[in-house]
C-alpha cells in the first residue's frame, strides 16, 4: 500500500519467553501489560521487527521484512548510535528501518508507537536521504502526553520562548478549532474530530506537524515529520500500526515462528552475561529461523 507515492513500513518489538540457561541472548525482560495474568518480568528474547504494509484498504496485512534481537547480544550488534553515542533500543530500530527502506529502493513512511516519539528517531530519519536528496523515511507516531511545541514566530529572533510554548494536550480545550470528518480506521467507518498545527519541536530543532484527534471518548496527539502530509492521512497511517499485533499473533500462535530451542555450553549459567564469540553461530540460527518464518508468513497471507 502507498501513501503519497511512499510505501508504509511498520516497526515494533515483541518479547518471547525462553528459559534455557545456556541459550544465547536470554535475559530478564520487563513487560508492560494491563493483563494481570502476565508477570512483570520474564526471561526471554527481545526482538525488533520491521514490516511492510501490503493489500488494500479493506484487507491489509503486515509482512515482516526483518526480525532482529535487540538485547543481550553485546558487541555482536554492530548498529550505530546517534552522534557517536552507544546504540540504544530506539536507535537500533531506527537504523533497521532506514536499512529496510534502502533495500526497497523506495521512499517510505514508518508508523511507530509513542515509545519512539523521541528526538533520536526523527534525527536518524532526517539524516537518511533518497537519490534525489529527499528524506528517505518520514515518521508518523503517537505523541507522548507531555509533549510540548513552540510557535514558529517568523519575526522573532529568539526561538523556543516560554510565551510561545504550546502544551499539546491543552488543544482539546479549544473545541472550536476542531473539524469533523468521517474516516475509516481499524476497519470501521467512524466520525472523528481533528485539528492540526505545525510547531517547533526542541528535540530536533525543527518543525513537526501535530494532529490532535478526538475519537469518541479518546483524546490523543499524532505527530509527523512530513509537513505536507494531510492530517486525515496521518490518522489513517497510524491506524495501520495495529497490524503488527496481528503479525506477532500469527508468528507466535499460528506459524510457531518462535518455537526454536538451541543452546551452547560456552555460555555461563548466568544468561544475562554478554555473549562470547563462540555463540555467534548460535545467534545465526535464531536469525535464520526468522528468515524462514518470514517466507512462510508471506506464503500464508
Amino acid at each position: 500500500m502507498e501513501f503519497n507515492g511512499r510505501l508504509l513500513l511498520i516497526a515494533d518489538t515483541t518479547k518471547v519467553a525462553k528459559e534455557a540457561k545456556q541459550m544465547p541472548a536470554v535475559k530478564s525482560l520487563h513487560q508492560d501489560s494491563k493483563n494481570s495474568g502476565k508477570p512483570e518480568y520474564i526471561m526471554g528474547h527481545h526482538f525488533g521487527f520491521v514490516a511492510v504494509l501490503v493489500g488494500t484498504v479493506k484487507k491489509a496485512f503486515s509482512i515482516p521484512l526483518q526480525g532482529q534481537l535487540q538485547e543481550g547480544i553485546g558487541d555482536l550488534n554492530t548498529s550505530e548510535g546517534l552522534d557517536g553515542k552507544p546504540p540504544t533500543l530506539i536507535t537500533r530500530i531506527a537504523r533497521m528501518i532506514v536499512e529496510k527502506a534502502r533495500q526497497t529502493g523506495r521512499c517510505c513512511y514508518v508508523t511507530l508507537d509513542a515509545y519512539y516519539a523521541v528526538g533520536p528517531t526523527f534525527l536518524i530519519m532526517k539524516e537518511a536521504l533518497g537519490e534525489k536528496g529527499e528524506q528517505l523515511v518520514h515518521v508518523v507516531t503517537w505523541a507522548k502526553d507531555n509533549t510540548v511545541g513552540f510557535l514558529n514566530v517568523a519575526e522573532s529572533l529568539k526561538k523556543y520562548r516560554e510565551e510561545d510554548k504550546v502544551t499539546l494536550m491543552e488543544l482539546f480545550t479549544r473545541l472550536d478549532w476542531f473539524e469533523e470528518v468521517r474516516i475509516e480506521t481499524y476497519g470501521k467507518v467512524r466520525t472523528v474530530h481533528y485539528m492540526y498545527i505545525d510547531l517547533l519541536w526542541k528535540p530536533i530543532r525543527g518543525l513537526i506537524r501535530f494532529v490532535a484527534v478526538m475519537d469518541g471518548n479518546g483524546r490523543y496527539i499524532l505527530m509527523s515529520s512530513d509537513l505536507t502530509l494531510d492530517p486525515i492521512q496521518i490518522i489513517t497511517i497510524y491506524s495501520y500500526r495495529a497490524k503488527t499485533e496481528y503479525m506477532f499473533l500469527a508468528l507466535k500462535h499460528l506459524i510457531g515462528g518462535f518455537c526454536y530451542h538451541f543452546w551452547t555450553s560456552s555460555l555461563s549459567e548466568n544468561p544475562i552475561l554478554r555473549l562470547s564469540g563462540a555463540t555467534i553461530s548460535h545467534l545465526g540460527v535464531a536469525w535464520m529461523v526468522q528468515f524462514r518464518v518470514t517466507l512462510v508468513y508471506c506464503s500464508l497471507v
